[in-house]
């Protein structure tokens, strides 16, 4: 009848959200909190048979007995030039789920040919999902009720030598604590 009527248009706009990348990696990475529900593969003391499973010396330097190498199984890769550390299954002391290979080169030689200091040998290993030590000093963990939670492997066996292999430390292996290992 005499009025006009006015259809607004409607435009879809075409935004881009500069963080879609990083969300859709979030949404494929899928967080584990329960224990039951990791997946790590499990390796025997062959997995070492490539190394020299002998105690180093500059360990040695560091404090760290000969016996207490032993007991962790500390040794030697002559290719790479570097220590051996050995990470089991924190309720299988003869259970290799990971092996860290900690580089004797000096800092300008790691800097000049880019040389990690540390390198995971066996592939898709996660600290995060493990407790270094925990399997070896659960027993003196229990008895004395005393837990020391490190940073750095070393500090695990520096505390196992000072205690005659009756330790009470367990290292996360990096600069926080997960979830996982809270659980453990």
């Amino acid at each position: 009848t005499g009025g006009s009527l006015k259809v607004k248009s409607q435009v879809k706009e075409d935004k881009v959200d500069p963080l879609a990348l990083f969300k859709n990696i979030r949404k494929k990475h899928k967080v584990v909190e329960d224990l039951k529900d990791l997946d790590i593969p499990k390796f025997g003391s062959e997995t070492l048979s490539e190394f020299v499973m002998l105690p180093h010396f500059n360990f040695f330097y560091e404090g760290i007995t000969p016996q207490t190498q032993e007991l962790f199984r500390i040794g030697y890769d002559p290719r790479d030039d570097r220590i051996v550390i050995p990470h089991f299954n924190y309720d299988d002391k003869n259970a290799i789920v990971g092996i860290t290979g900690r580089t004797l080169r000096d800092e300008e030689e790691m800097k000049t040919f880019k040389v990690p200091k540390y390198y995971n040998f066996i592939k898709g290993y996660k600290k995060m999902y493990n407790l270094y030590g925990f399997s070896h000093n659960i027993e003196y963990i229990i008895k004395d009720k005393v837990l020391i939670i490190f940073e750095a492997e070393k500090s695990v066996l520096k505390e196992s030598s000072m205690t005659r292999n009756e330790g009470h430390g367990v290292s996360v292996g990096g600069h926080e604590i997960s979830q996982v290992q809270v659980n453990i």
